[in-house]
């Protein structure tokens, strides 16, 4: 394995300098000092391929070692006194369990797994190296990287929560890899992956939920995994899973059948998830007949792009109204569970402290976000408008770009308002049946706060779009910048929603949270018009 893995390096360390000395002979500072002659030097491309090496290990360092801050220690942050954070290995474990033992090392593996890695096609197909080995050095790095993904952990957690975390994710990795393996050889096909990764999800957060809501998850988690059960239990099931990978006799032909040369040539042909995108984007022939029957009629009193807007929305009415029914049906039926909840199990929901339950209130916003339809909306109205309409000038120009965004936010909004009505009627619900009338004022003042975070997730994807206009005309995604504050708005979300356990919530500071959000959204709607007026005609346009 050692000298496989050296030879490995040997010949991505070549690759990779063969690469650089093309970019670099493209970069106007540096094509006139890395010439032709550069492929023939070992020295140079060694020189070149250990500085690119080296910096990709820093990336890949830091970018694991943030994975962990954000998933494991800055919830910790903000669950309890920063102070007291070296202190709480329980919850610390918590988060790192669900999140990397169980979604982590069942989601994501890499053996019975497609992949486009090119260094992987040149590894098992031109040099002919051996599967297993090849498929066991993999797995050796990745054990590797996880000390160095972690070691944030020594900071907050001390050297002991380090590797216990280490050794518990070590474990539950190579077990996911063998539960890989085995359904790969049941299921004969490539989407184990997709399905490991929508389970493993499903039970890591359903579980994982359950056991924060419930305040087990400081104690359940911890306490289980590290008794004397748990971790022989770990152990033994880590063990069998490294014997039957070492057993195992079909890795050439998981080789052949997923690291193809069709997945690793970047050939810019429709795909199948191109083609699922557009099925979904476009016109499908029940909308062609409602447009048929109804006639162009109700469009005489509309005129310019207001009639080019209310056009789009009646044709594409399927893809709009699918999601707008299926996020009503979900809030009903959260309605209907609450309701039978308080009305047919005893003493459900009559804490004295109904105060907690209030505090929960916040965390709505962050699944508002989730349900918004925003995004999705621009993606189709840039797949079946923009994308032409783009390459004519004055489409770009200031006033037409204000007037569209005008009536486009109007759709966009009404869209989601209808299950964001229904959402806001919920805490009234919750009060009245737990008889706390109390705190019917904090209900409505929260009902309110979900209205306004609808209006203002609607309107902020909107202002994104046409802001940073992120689509290419093949329909992917670019920009750094709309990448950042999307990342950024997920992460303030996601803090409000872990706020929502924090016991420095009062009644009062719950009603000036949402009237002040609410207060928020009215003023950013006019910050919306005037950001669009001034950077959408240098910023709206094709890419």
């Amino acid at each position: 394995m050692n000298n496989l893995y050296f030879k490995q390096l040997k010949i991505s360390f070549f690759r990779e300098g063969n690469e650089l000395i093309y970019y670099l002979q493209k970069f106007p500072l540096t094509k006139k000092l890395v010439t032709d002659e550069c492929y023939k030097n070992r020295d140079v491309k060694l020189f070149l391929s250990i500085i690119n090496k080296i910096r990709k290990i820093i990336l890949e360092f830091l970018l694991g070692c943030l994975a962990v801050f954000f998933t494991v220690i800055f919830p910790c942050l903000v669950f309890d006194d920063p102070s007291a954070v070296k202190n709480n290995h329980a919850l610390m474990f918590h988060l790192m369990f669900w999140m990397f033992c169980i979604f982590g090392a069942f989601g994501h593996n890499c053996i019975a797994a497609p992949s486009k890695e090119r260094n992987d096609y040149i590894m098992l197909h031109v040099m002919h190296t051996p599967a297993k080995e090849y498929y066991m050095t993999l797995l050796f790095r990745r054990i590797i990287r996880t000390f160095a993904d972690f070691f944030v952990l020594v900071f907050f957690g001390g050297l002991k929560t380090w590797l216990l975390c280490c050794a518990y994710v070590i474990c539950f990795r190579c077990i996911g890899e063998a539960v890989h393996l085995f359904l790969y050889d049941r299921k004969k096909s490539k989407s184990t992956r997709s399905t490991m990764q929508v389970f493993s999800f499903t039970i890591s957060f359903i579980i994982g939920e359950i056991l924060t809501v419930s305040k087990l998850g400081n104690v359940g988690t911890y306490g289980v995994m590290t008794s004397v059960p748990g971790i022989i239990l770990t152990v033994l099931a880590a063990a069998f899973s490294c014997i039957y990978m070492v057993k195992y006799r079909r890795y050439r032909m998981i080789a052949k059948e997923l690291v193809t040369y069709e997945q690793i040539t970047a050939v810019k042909k429709e795909n199948v998830k191109q083609n699922a995108l557009k099925a979904q984007l476009v016109m499908n022939k029940n909308d062609e007949k409602v447009m048929l029957k109804s006639g162009s009629e109700k469009f005489e009193n509309k005129k310019g792009y207001e009639y080019l807007t209310a056009i789009f929305f009646d044709r594409h009415r399927h893809l709009f109204l699918t999601k707008a029914v299926v996020k009503l049906g979900i809030v009903l039926v959260v309605a209907a569970v609450i309701f039978i909840l308080y009305a047919f199990v005893p003493n459900f929901g009559k804490s004295s402290d109904f105060l907690s339950v209030a505090r929960k209130a916040p965390a709505m916003i962050y699944w508002l976000f989730i349900m918004s339809s925003g995004q999705i909306i621009c993606k189709a109205l840039f797949y079946e408008c923009d994308r032409v309409l783009l390459k004519f000038g004055y489409y770009r120009q200031g006033r037409a770009v204000l007037e569209n965004f005008r009536y486009r936010i109007r759709y966009i909004i009404l869209i989601d308002l209808i299950p964001s009505l229904v959402l806001g009627f919920i805490p009234i619900e919750i009060v009245l049946l737990a008889h706390r009338e109390d705190f019917l004022v904090t209900a409505c003042f929260a009902g309110l706060g979900y209205i306004a975070a609808s209006v203002f997730f609607s309107v902020f994807h909107t202002m994104m779009y046409y802001i940073f206009q992120p689509f290419t005309e093949e329909m992917t995604e670019h920009g750094k910048a709309y990448k950042v504050i999307n990342f950024l708005m997920i992460l303030g979300t996601w803090t409000l929603y872990i706020l929502s356990n924090d016991d420095t919530w009062t009644e009062t500071s719950l009603r000036y949270f949402f009237v002040t959000f609410a207060i928020a959204t009215l003023l950013f709607i006019p910050v919306s018009f005037l950001l669009v007026y001034k950077l959408a005609p240098k910023r709206f346009n094709l890419k």
